[in-house]
């Protein structure tokens, strides 16, 4: 599937009307969306960042799925997927390049974590349009990557840094409650959470092309670093399928590798790009949407 101008950056997926779709951003400033069944752009591109978009996160608002974008332009944006309009006004107050969003329900609302160069992670409540609380200080770490997880059922963030930083954030009171430093050589650049055996994890990759996988009760790595990689890991997504954990990591060796997470192996051979990987997402039916260069492509 193409379209973008630039290389694709950053990806997530969704329903729209009951069809798997997927949201990308990339460097030609745009947010599109893809019709998955019929492998086609669905509407407009979404315009208004006057810059790159380097994050993408996918939530439902009112019942209409909405997606979160993220931009060096310093704003947060807000879609309506289905009416393929921005929604509100755009989400300020970062004073640097937005670098990522996730999204996640506090108490049953849409919100939105947004986190960049000016070292803090804000939260935003999607249902009102503006921020929640004060920014949360990620002591001088230049967060690359965050992902969600409820843990004792309260609301926290996993992020990962340039520092090759693990931490976690409880976000009702903006407490750091957990800080790993695992060692690796490089910057992390991507982040995932899955709940494994009913305990918070988190899965990472980064510059010395390794995905690893973090308990974030104990704060210890669970087993051998997952390797094959030849290169950076730009992304990681996890699913699970038929009761078992697994990851999807793509690289910029132009790979993508799928890890079960409780055998530590990977699953079958990896599937090879023409160009770098630097966004993967796992669509509701299994499929793996993989963005690589200027395209975007789907794995079965």
């Amino acid at each position: 599937m193409n379209g973008h101008d630039g290389s694709v950056r950053s990806m997530a997926t969704t329903r729209i009307d009951g069809r798997p779709h997927a949201v990308t951003g990339g460097d030609d400033g745009l947010v599109r969306v893809w019709d998955l069944t019929s492998g086609r752009q669905a509407g407009e591109s979404l315009t208004g960042h006057t810059s790159a978009v380097w994050s993408v996160a996918t939530t439902m608002i009112d019942g209409q799925p909405h997606a979160v974008s993220g931009s060096p332009d310093q704003t947060a944006r807000v879609w309506n997927l289905t009416t393929g309009q921005q929604a509100g006004e755009p989400l300020t107050g970062h004073e640097d390049v937005v670098e990522v969003v996730a999204a996640i329900a506090i108490d049953g609302h849409p919100h939105a974590i947004t986190s960049g160069a000016d070292y803090t992670i804000r939260v935003w409540d999607l249902t009102l349009g503006r921020q929640v609380g004060g920014p949360v200080d990620v002591y001088g770490d230049w967060v690359q990557s965050v992902a969600p997880v409820m843990i004792d059922g309260h609301p926290h963030v996993v992020a990962v840094s340039d520092k090759g930083m693990v931490r976690v954030w409880e976000l009702n009171t903006g407490e750091q409650v957990v800080a790993l430093a695992t060692g690796t050589t490089g910057w992390l650049r991507s982040v995932a959470a899955p709940v494994i055996d009913g305990r918070p994890h988190a899965v990472t990759g980064g510059d010395d092309g390794s995905v690893r996988v973090w308990d974030l009760t104990s704060g210890e790595q669970v087993s051998e670093p997952l390797t094959g990689h030849a290169g950076r890991v730009w992304s990681v997504a996890t699913t699970v399928i038929d009761g078992r954990p697994y990851a999807v990591s793509g690289g910029n060796d132009g790979t993508v590798r799928v890890w079960n997470l409780v055998t530590g192996k990977q699953v079958g051979r990896e599937s090879v790009f023409p160009s770098p990987v630097r966004a993967v997402a796992v669509a509701a039916e299994g499929h793996i949407v993989v963005g690589f260069g200027h395209e975007v492509g789907i794995l079965q």
